[in-house]
């Protein structure tokens, strides 16, 4: 099979999973704005950025074991994949364990410092506790997830993450509509669907048809569960970014507009999450494939990949630009804005809407690096993003430009971050790059 033909078989039901996985948020944001309205949404704008923790060492954990199970397929080492595998299925239940008894006891500090008022808190509080308290399913599905794509079956990915997309809108209606439970109905059906997700990929692993098993005198910790973490750490900061520029935005969305302009933030937010994750997903699609050929020593198959990753990733920000640019006044209403917070979730929208151009291009290059063992270029461009140019762009602009300052920033740090990344790429054309694994 031909290295495009490749590039769009594991690409188009990755990014159908990730855009449906981006969907659970578009989801939740229209029952709240139905059911709470504008004080729901500004609560769970601020729950974001804490919740992001469970996606981010989720991911973090399931992507490192993932370039891993893809490097030792490459190889023709089955074993050596598997075993990867259940040491990934070890760290991410610890993880889920651990991370909400380190967090919780301080989620009201932590609530509070990002701005969180009185009349906000409760809410955020019971969202955010009960995704942390269960947050051990949505760490396990994502890993899961991730080794299903890595063991060849990215089709079964995306329908794995529709069974969670559909149950989250049933329960959603139940809880929330029928129940009337308001935000605690959010998070519990959140919960309920991720655990249906779980189960139904831990049950592929037990059929004749997977290439990796359950292993349970495999499940302990060594120093294979170093290296995924190492691999994983790019993974990690590209959800932390997505959960910093929620913090930020928040924190100057309130300092500049109130509760008006954090409830326009999290339709601006929503809207921005469908595009990372549609761009997401063709990160994901071009791992498996990256990993596997640099683990079997093929590597201009693998810059190519990453080539078409890079191209597709600019073509669609296109597309979601002027798809964002015509719907931007539809979406606020759809989810229950109305009045100025409505007109100002379009304003906004419209000015973030050129930030998709390159988005993806960075996003996709991120995952390239990662995947063919340049961690060091990959964590540049993702956690320069997260602590550096992000929050300095959302702290000048708003100093000379107010709210719309706010709303500029995603698309002005994108243009640091690309120039950033041509860089990265112009060293490995020139073979200046740093080593990576096989000599390639």
């Amino acid at each position: 099979m031909s290295d495009l033909k490749l590039f769009f078989r594991y690409i188009t039901p990755s990014m159908l999973g990730m855009l449906i996985a981006g969907v659970y948020s578009i989801v939740d944001i229209f029952f709240v704005g139905i059911a709470v309205g504008e004080e729901g949404l500004a609560a769970i704008s601020l729950a974001f950025p804490v919740v992001m923790l469970v996606y981010g060492i989720g991911d973090m954990i399931g992507t490192g074991a993932g370039i891993l199970i893809s490097r030792e397929r490459g190889c023709g080492n089955a074993a050596g994949a598997n075993r990867f595998f259940n040491r990934m299925l070890l760290m991410e239940l610890l993880a889920g364990v651990l991370l909400p008894l380190l967090v919780i006891p301080w989620l009201g500090l932590i609530l509070t410092g990002s701005g969180a008022t009185p009349e906000l808190l409760p809410g955020a509080y019971s969202y955010t506790a009960i995704l942390l308290g269960a947050g051990v399913m949505q760490m396990v599905a994502m890993g899961l997830m991730t080794a299903i794509r890595n063991d060849g079956r990215p089709i079964l990915a995306m329908w794995l993450v529709v069974v969670g997309l559909v149950g989250n809108i049933g329960l959603d209606a139940l809880f929330m509509i029928g129940l009337g439970w308001g935000l605690v109905g959010a998070a519990v059906a959140t919960v309920l669907a991720q655990g249906m997700a779980m189960l139904c990929s831990l049950g592929y692993f037990f059929t004749r048809y997977a290439g990796l098993g359950v292993r349970i005198r495999e499940m302990r910790l060594s120093r294979e569960c170093g290296r995924i973490l190492s691999l994983g750490i790019p993974t990690f900061g590209n959800q932390l970014s997505i959960g910093a520029m929620l913090f930020f935005h928040n924190w100057q969305s309130l300092a500049y507009g109130g509760v008006v302009a954090l409830a326009a933030y999290t339709v601006i937010s929503t809207v921005e999450s469908v595009g990372s994750m549609l761009m997401t997903g063709m990160g994901a699609g071009v791992q498996p494939l990256v990993s596997y050929f640099f683990g079997g020593g093929r590597c201009r198959r693998g810059h190519r990949i990453g080539n078409y990753g890079m191209v597709s990733a600019f073509l669609l920000g296109i597309v979601m630009m002027f798809a964002s640019m015509v719907a931007c006044r539809f979406v606020p209403w759809s989810m229950g804005l109305s009045g100025e917070a409505a007109e100002e979730a379009a304003h906004g929208i419209l000015i973030g809407s050129s930030a998709f151009l390159l988005l993806g291009v960075v996003r996709v290059g991120s995952v390239y690096f990662q995947a063919s063992g340049r961690i060091i270029p990959a964590s540049i461009l993702i956690y320069g993003d997260s602590f550096c140019i992000l929050p300095l762009c959302l702290l000048v602009l708003p100093l000379f430009f107010g709210l719309n300052g706010v709303w500029a920033a995603m698309p002005v740090s994108r243009i640091f971050l690309f120039g950033l990344l041509l860089f990265f790429l112009r060293r490995r054309r020139e073979g200046n790059s740093m080593r990576v694994l096989n000599g390639c």
